[in-house]
């Protein structure tokens, strides 16, 4: 076996090292995936413990005495025109409060709230 076979095998070695080295270096350094975009807050309507955050783009239409809540409960629900939600309630961006009244169901007032 002469000297050239043995340097021209090392030579190739290395290249190949140097080779793959970089390609990793390439593949670690390329730019991730953005990350999916947050979900909305999910649409529902029912009963929550009062002190609770209301879920955004929610309102509270109805109060009621929770034991289990340690003492009240709010019933929430998405807006629409012409709903009378409770005082202590959200109001959503673009709706306006139209009128006002007693309500036992809030257990105080409530707003007519309109678009």
């Amino acid at each position: 076996m002469n000297g050239t076979s043995r340097w021209s095998k090392m030579l190739g070695k290395l290249a190949a090292f140097a080779g793959l080295t970089m390609i990793g270096g390439l593949i670690a350094a390329a730019p991730a995936t953005a990350a999916p975009a947050a979900a909305a807050a999910p649409q529902f309507s029912g009963w929550i413990c009062a002190g609770t955050p209301v879920p955004p783009g929610h309102v509270i239409t109805s109060i009621r005495q929770d034991s289990g809540c340690g003492g009240r409960s709010w019933f929430v629900r998405v807006p629409q025109n012409g709903l009378w939600v409770c005082e202590n309630s959200p109001i959503p961006p673009g709706y306006v409060v139209a009128a006002i009244r007693q309500d036992s169901g809030c257990l105080g007032n409530s707003w007519f709230i309109r678009f």
